[in-house]
C-alpha cells in the first residue's frame, strides 16, 4: 500500500472519536471520516491493505459499534457506520471472491484477516447493540406499506446482512491455523444477546408473514448459522424432567458396573491358577537372543494393556497405514474440523431458544419459512446470498432433530417431513454426485452441499425410525411415507448406493458418518415394518427378455385379423348384425373411440396411400366388430382429408354416414391389405427377429455398437412386485465399495 494512503487511512481511524466510561465521544468530522474509509475500502488493492489496517485497529469494536449504540448518533452516521461494519465483517472467503488462496503469501493474508474477524466478535457480545438493531427494525416494520421509505428498507437489509456476517465468523469458510482463536464463550454471549434483545420476536414475526417474503432468505441464513453448532437434543430436553430417560441411564450404569465386576472376578480366578511372572511371556526357541541370560521377548500380557482387546494392542505395534494423497479425505474446506464442537449454553438461554423453536413450529411459521426458500435452495439460481442451500439444509436438519427429541406432531413440520421433500433431497443428491463426476474443479463445493443434504436425509430416516404416531392422520402419513420409501428402488437403496459410488475427493468425514448412521436407521425401520407385517412385497426392476417376441406375436395377430377381415364371407349377414350398434354410435348414444389414429406415421408412404390404409383400417374394425374404433377412425380421417369427400363432411346426416360406411364395409380391399403388409415389414423389419433379440440381450445394437444404460433399461427391464427377502437385501449391501468406508 502506498505510504500516503496508509497515512491518510491511519489519520481517519484516529479522528473518528474515543470511548470513555462507556460513552463514545464523536469527533466533528466523524461522519465524513467514516465515509472516507468506505471509499478507501472500495478502492482497496489486491493485498487488502486498507481492510487489514482497519481490522488491525479493530475499529468495529472500538468505534463503529459504540457509535451505533449511542443514542445521540444521527441516522446518517448510523447508516454509514453500519455500511462500514458490514464491509469489514464480511467472511474472508467472500473477500477472496470465493476462491481458495493458491500461494503462501495469499494464505498468510487469509489467516491474518480471519484472525482479525475473530477479534471483532467481542464487539457484539454487548446486548445493547442488538437492542438498537431491534429498535431500528421495529421502526420500519411498524409503519404501513405506504409510509415505508426505500432508505429505511435498505437499513433493515444491512442490519440483517451484518448479523449474517457476524454469526458466520468461525462457522463458515476454510479452517484457520489457530482453531482456538474462535472462542465458543464469546459466541454464546452473542447468541444470548440475540435472544434477549427482542430481535428474535421480529424474526419470528417475519418468518410467519408472507408479505415480508423478501427478508425470509436472511432470516433463514441467520437462524441456520446460530443453530449450526447447537445441540438440538440438549435444547429439547432442557427444563424437562425426563424420569424415564434418567432411570434408563441409571439402569444401564448398574448393568455396566455388574458386568465389570464379573470380568474382574474372572480375571482374578484366571491369574490365581498360574504363575504371575509368566503372564503373557513369550520365549524364542531356535535362535540367539540379544541378551543370552534372558530369553524373554515380551513380559506384558496382551489381555491386560489398558483393557484393550488383543487386536487393538497388536495394531498399535504395527506401523500405521498412511493412504496416498489421492485416497485421502480432505476436510480442510469444511467447518466441522475447526469448530469447537457443540456450544455450551446456559440453561436460561437454552429455554429461550426452545421457546423460539416451539413458537416457529406451533404457529406454522417453520413450514412457511421452509416453503418460501425452497426454490432458492433447489433451483441452483445465482442470488445475492451465497450458500443458500447450505443454510437451508442446516436449518432443516436442526429443526427436524429438535422436533424428534421434543416428540411433537409431524403435522407441524410436514414441509420437511413428506415424500415430496424427500424426493427433492434424493434428486438433489443424485444431481450433485453426477456433476461431481464431470466438474472436477468444483468438486469441493458439490461435496459440501451433498454433505448438508445427507444430514437432512439422516434426520428424516431417524424421525421415521423413532416416531410413534398417535392421531390417525399421523399414522396414515407415516405409513404412506414408509411405503413410498420401501417401494421405490431409488429411495430404498439411496444410502448404500451413495457409499458404493463415493470417491475420497468427493466425500467428507461428516458425510460418511451421516450416511452410515442413516443406513442403520433405515435397516432398523425396514426390519420393524417387516416384523409388524406392514411390508411384504416391494417393487423391483427385473429383466424382460421377451419384449420383441411379444411385438412379433402382436404383429402376427394383426396380420391374421386383416387377412381374416378382407377375406370374410357372409358379410351381408355381418352388416345386419352391426347396423344397429353402428347407428347408435353415429347418433351418439354410444361414444365412439376418438383416440384411435387412422394412420401409422412410421410408414414411409405418400398421402394418398395413407388414405387407402385408413379405409382398410376402418373396414377391418367394422368386420371384426370394433364399431367404436371404426367410427372414431372414420371421423378422424374426415378431419385429415376434408377436401376429398371420401369420408364425407361435417354436414352429412346419419343416413349419409351409414351409406359411406356401408360402401367401405363391402369394398374389396385384398390388394390394399397386401400393400399394407409390405409397408409394415419395411417399417418394422421383423425378418431378423431372433438375431436382433439375441444381440439386444447382449447389449449390442444393429450397428455393432453397445447400447447405453438407458436404452437397455428401457428395453430389458420392467417394474415388478416381489417378496422382500430382508437377509438378502442386507447381504446385497455387503460390497467392497461399501464396506471399505
Amino acid at each position: 500500500m502506498d505510504q500516503q494512503i496508509e497515512k491518510e487511512v491511519q489519520s481517519l481511524i484516529n479522528t473518528l472519536g474515543f470511548l470513555e466510561n462507556g460513552v463514545y465521544y464523536q469527533e466533528p468530522d466523524c461522519f465524513q471520516n467514516v465515509r472516507d474509509l468506505i471509499r478507501h475500502l472500495r478502492r482497496d488493492d489486491r493485498y487488502f491493505s486498507v481492510r487489514r489496517l482497519c481490522n488491525s485497529h479493530n475499529i468495529v469494536k472500538s468505534d463503529l459499534v459504540p457509535i451505533m449504540k449511542s443514542e445521540s448518533t444521527s441516522d446518517e452516521l448510523f447508516d454509514a457506520s453500519l455500511r462500514l461494519s458490514v464491509n469489514l465483517c464480511q467472511p474472508t472467503l467472500t473477500v477472496f471472491e470465493n476462491k481458495i488462496p493458491y500461494d503462501a503469501s495469499e494464505w498468510k493474508i487469509y489467516y491474518e484477516i480471519e484472525n482479525y474477524l475473530n477479534r471483532t466478535l467481542v464487539a457484539f457480545t454487548d446486548p445493547d447493540i442488538f437492542v438498537q438493531f431491534a429498535r431500528k427494525m421495529n421502526k420500519y416494520f411498524d409503519k404501513d406499506w405506504e409510509e415505508r421509505q426505500e432508505k429505511e428498507r435498505l437499513l433493515v437489509e444491512r442490519i440483517l446482512v451484518l448479523l449474517r456476517c457476524v454469526f458466520s465468523i468461525g462457522v463458515e469458510g476454510i479452517a484457520t491455523s489457530d482453531p482456538s482463536s474462535s472462542d465458543n464463550s464469546i459466541k454464546s454471549r452473542i447468541i444470548a444477546g440475540f435472544f434477549t434483545s427482542g430481535i428474535e420476536k421480529i424474526f419470528s414475526k417475519l418468518a410467519g408473514d408472507s408479505l415480508e417474503n423478501e427478508f425470509s432468505p436472511y432470516i433463514l441464513a441467520i437462524l441456520a448459522l446460530i443453530f449450526k453448532n447447537l445441540d438440538p437434543k440438549a435444547i429439547a430436553y432442557e427444563g424437562e424432567a425426563d424420569l424415564q430417560q434418567k432411570s434408563k441411564e441409571e439402569f444401564e450404569k448398574e448393568q455396566s458396573n455388574a458386568i465389570q465386576a464379573i470380568k474382574l472376578e474372572e480375571e482374578k480366578q484366571r491369574k490365581a491358577n498360574r504363575r504371575s511372572f509368566l503372564s503373557g511371556s513369550v520365549v524364542v526357541k531356535g535362535m540367539n537372543a540379544l541378551n543370552t541370560k534372558r530369553d524373554f521377548v515380551m513380559t506384558s500380557s496382551l489381555l491386560t494393556q489398558n483393557n484393550l482387546p488383543p487386536i487393538a494392542v497388536l495394531s498399535r505395534r504395527k506401523k500405521p497405514y498412511v493412504p496416498p494423497k489421492n485416497r485421502r479425505i480432505d476436510d480442510s474446506y469444511t467447518s466441522e474440523n475447526f469448530t469447537q464442537g457443540l456450544q455450551e449454553l446456559s440453561p436460561s438461554l437454552m429455554i429461550s431458544i426452545q421457546k423460539f423453536c416451539l413458537n416457529l413450529l406451533l404457529e406454522g411459521k417453520y413450514n412457511r419459512l421452509i416453503r418460501a426458500n425452497r426454490d432458492l435452495a433447489f433451483s441452483g439460481r445465482k442470488t445475492s446470498l451465497k450458500a443458500t442451500d447450505f443454510h437451508y439444509f442446516t436449518f432443516a436438519t436442526f429443526m427436524l432433530a429438535f422436533s424428534r427429541f421434543s416428540r411433537i406432531s409431524c403435522q407441524l413440520f410436514n414441509s420437511t417431513f413428506s415424500i415430496e421433500f424427500f424426493h427433492q433431497i434424493t434428486s438433489f443428491l443424485t444431481e450433485s454426485f453426477e456433476i461431481m463426476k464431470t466438474d472436477r474443479d468444483n468438486i469441493r463445493k458439490y461435496a459440501l452441499s451433498s454433505q448438508y443434504a445427507v444430514s437432512v436425509y439422516r434426520e428424516i430416516v431417524a424421525m421415521l425410525s423413532s416416531y410413534n404416531p398417535i392421531l390417525p392422520e399421523e399414522k396414515e402419513l407415516c405409513s404412506n411415507f414408509c411405503q413410498q420409501l420401501f417401494q421405490i428402488e431409488e429411495y430404498r437403496e439411496l444410502a448404500a448406493g451413495i457409499l458404493g459410488h463415493l470417491s475420497p475427493g468427493g466425500a467428507t468425514r461428516k458425510m460418511l458418518e451421516d450416511l452410515i448412521i442413516a443406513n442403520h436407521y433405515f435397516l432398523h425401520l425396514l426390519e420393524k415394518n417387516i416384523r409388524e407385517g406392514t411390508l411384504i412385497r416391494i417393487q423391483k426392476r427385473k429383466r424382460q427378455r421377451k419384449q420383441r417376441k411379444e411385438l412379433k406375436k402382436k404383429d402376427k395377430d394383426e396380420k391374421k385379423s386383416i387377412e381374416k377381415a378382407v377375406k370374410m364371407k357372409g358379410i351381408a349377414n355381418m352388416w345386419m348384425e352391426i347396423a344397429e350398434e353402428l347407428s347408435d354410435t353415429l347418433i351418439g348414444e354410444i361414444n365412439p373411440n376418438l383416440d384411435v389414429s387412422p394412420i401409422n406415421m412410421l410408414l414411409k408412404v405418400d398421402d394418398e396411400q395413407f388414405k387407402e390404409f385408413a379405409l382398410l383400417q376402418i373396414q377391418v374394425a367394422l368386420r371384426t366388430g370394433r364399431i367404436q374404433d371404426a367410427v372414431g377412425m372414420f371421423r378422424n380421417s374426415r378431419i385429415l382429408w376434408p377436401e376429398t369427400g371420401t369420408f364425407g363432411n361435417d354436414f352429412d346426416s346419419i343416413e349419409e354416414e351409414m351409406l359411406l360406411l356401408h360402401l367401405i364395409f363391402h369394398e374389396d380391399m385384398q390388394g390394399k391389405a397386401e400393400i399394407y403388409e409390405e409397408e409394415i415389414k419395411k417399417a418394422y423389419g421383423r425378418e431378423d427377429e431372433e438375431e436382433n433379440l439375441l444381440e439386444e440381450e447382449k447389449g449390442i445394437n444393429k450397428f455393432g455398437m453397445s447400447l447405453s444404460d438407458e436404452e437397455s433399461e428401457e428395453t430389458r427391464k420392467v417394474l415388478e412386485e416381489t417378496e422382500l427377502d430382508f437377509p438378502q437385501f442386507v447381504l446385497s449391501m455387503a460390497k467392497p465399495t461399501v464396506i471399505n468406508w
